[in-house]
């Protein structure tokens, strides 16, 4: 089982999204520093996926809306191409210093889907080798709790 591809029967290239919102915020980025800045709201069109996140607002006017949503619908389709992602969703939450965190659901599962887990990882470092490491390791579980 993977994840299925949402292309609406004309298919999707990687990288494509729709922005289907924005407002402005404030980003908290740490006990003493609030900043201004713009939350966008997007979904990934090959999976289907919607996700939101909220940048500074230099990067919303340096970067733009498009390419900052662009560049994490990339992230969020490279997680879900990887072998035994069966699926992926959108939540938000507070880590340990307090501060709201976009996060990613990511559910590992057997080929059959019978046996799965989720793990959660900041949409920030979704992209990193350390993220795909860490849906390896979960499967190695699974697939041992499977008897596979």
């Amino acid at each position: 089982m993977v994840l299925p591809v949402d292309d609406g029967g004309g298919g999707a290239a990687p990288g494509d999204f729709t922005v289907l919102g924005q407002y402005p915020d404030l980003l908290v980025q740490s006990a003493t520093r609030v900043v201004n800045a713009q939350t966008i709201v997007a979904k990934d069109d090959l999976y289907g996926i919607s996700f939101q996140f909220t940048i500074p607002m230099t990067e919303y006017m340096g970067a733009g809306p498009e390419a900052s949503a662009g560049l994490r619908a990339g992230w969020i389709e490279a997680m879900a191409q990887h072998q035994h992602v069966i699926g992926m969703a959108y939540t938000q939450d507070v880590n340990a210093a307090g501060t709201l965190v976009d996060q990613m659901i990511i559910t590992v599962g057997t080929p059959d889907g019978e046996q799965a887990a989720d793990l959660t990882i900041p949409l920030s470092a979704l992209n990193n080798p350390s993220s795909f490491q860490k849906v390896d390791d979960l499967y190695a579980v699974v697939a041992r709790t499977a008897g596979l």
